[in-house]
């Protein structure tokens, strides 16, 4: 219950229980695709990578994860994917990382690799 300036007192308020569920565990690795699919021929080839749903991805233009990444995106949709758009030269070959951090902040141990390669 509690009580306004004026001394009015509300009703009894409901109960609410919830339950915390402590998450300590790092997502899995994540996976890259293409579309199209390498080898292809368009100069800006859509990444398609999965990840646990609400995570974050840093992608990476190396095949280490390691360096800045070259973008950082979010499953705000949380249906467990992320895609982003690269620009590549024309006959060339681009490597590219994924690692991810859950929406707790575990950090994934493992990252996946993916080589897209530009044929004319």
């Amino acid at each position: 219950k509690a009580t306004d300036q004026c001394g009015n007192v509300s009703a009894t308020s409901p109960i609410y229980y919830y339950d915390h569920i402590f998450d300590n565990t790092a997502p899995g690795n994540t996976f890259i695709s293409s579309e199209p699919a390498s080898p292809g021929n368009d100069i800006t080839p859509l990444l398609i990578i999965s990840c646990e749903p609400g995570a974050k991805v840093n992608v990476y233009n190396n095949l280490t994860a390691t360096g800045a990444p070259i973008r950082t995106c979010y499953d705000t949709n949380y249906d467990g994917d992320v895609e982003i758009q690269v620009t590549v030269l024309n006959n060339s070959t681009n490597e590219y990382s994924a690692k991810q951090t859950d929406a707790s902040g575990n950090v994934s141990a493992s990252f996946s690799t993916f080589t897209y390669i530009h044929t004319p």
